[in-house]
């Protein structure tokens, strides 16, 4: 049987070692890459096939949840388990709506740590409470994370208060286009203008955990 490919990514390396470690004791053979930042991480995820990719919900160079879903996105077939500073039930949900297969927190024991990793290597998930899926759905969020990256960069310029010619000459592209995106921003939302979508977004972005 082929090594187990893992990719351990975490901006704080006292949590990340200890993550290693964890991972070094299973009986399993396993092969350990480790990235600290989200562009890091995407190269890692480019360059080689991984069976798990554990995944720090919040470090530098990244939108979160967002950025959590564009990963899960581009690599369908890596179990993706998110590690996160806060343990709150919604952002549970949040995580598993983008596709995420398990959640462990930071503030976990080391025997917790020892039972989480086990779980993911053994059934490829791991969740310590139950989380709902008829819940699940936090639909502004997850539209989002579905747009296009141009619409999203659109999105966020909305949300800042900008006009369709500034918007335009930002992004160095037809105010015409730009129209177009809205529509279609506007469309995905189930907005009927400007002003909402951008105070969606602003809702949105602002519920983004960090550390």
């Amino acid at each position: 049987m082929e090594d187990l490919t893992i990719l351990v990514a975490d901006d704080h390396p006292l949590f990340r070692s200890a993550l290693v470690q964890t991972l070094s004791l299973h009986p399993m053979s396993i092969q350990i890459t480790e990235s600290e930042n989200y562009p890091d991480t995407l190269s890692r995820l480019r360059e080689k096939d991984f069976d798990i990719a554990l995944i720090d919900l919040n470090m530098p160079g990244q939108q979160g949840k967002l950025h959590l879903a564009d990963i899960c996105r581009e690599f369908p077939e890596v179990v993706v388990v998110v590690i996160s500073g806060h343990d709150d039930r919604q952002t549970r949900r949040e995580v598993k709506a983008l596709g995420a297969a398990g959640f462990i927190t930071k503030s976990s024991s080391m025997e917790q740590l020892n039972q989480a990793l086990n779980e993911v290597l053994e059934q490829g998930e791991f969740w310590d409470e139950d989380v709902d899926d008829g819940e699940l759905k936090d639909v502004h969020l997850v539209t989002i994370s579905n747009m296009t990256p141009q619409q999203k960069r659109v999105l966020a310029m909305i949300a800042d208060g900008k006009l369709n010619k500034q918007i335009a000459f930002d992004l160095n592209i037809q105010e015409t286009t730009i129209k177009q995106h809205v529509s279609a921003i506007l469309k995905k939302l189930n907005v009927y203008n400007r002003t909402q979508a951008g105070i969606i977004y602003q809702q949105v972005t602002e519920s983004q955990v960090s550390i």
